[in-house]
């Protein structure tokens, strides 16, 4: 069975939050694409950043690689800056 958690995101400009379920292996790139899904930002190019427990997240890795095995629910922040490609 796939594992599922439950994320909350913080808006990078207000103190909006956003709440859904994910499987636990999603790339953390592809948190760009459910956040404009549910118009929770405006998209932009290359998109945006992710910090989970002071960590800016690698857009390569996924989700559980920043959690515990037992952990069910994590917050993150979005991060407001672009991310610049070098």
């Amino acid at each position: 069975m796939e594992r599922t958690i439950r994320v909350r995101f913080l808006h990078p400009e207000t103190r909006e939050t956003l709440m859904v379920d994910l499987p636990a292996d999603i790339r953390i790139g592809a948190l760009n694409g459910v956040l404009y899904d549910h118009s929770f930002v405006y998209p932009q190019k290359p998109g945006y950043g992710f910090v989970i427990c002071g960590h800016l997240c690698g857009a390569g890795h996924t989700l559980e690689q920043y959690l515990t095995p037992q952990a069910g629910e994590v917050e993150i922040q979005v991060f407001g800056m672009p991310q610049i490609m070098v």
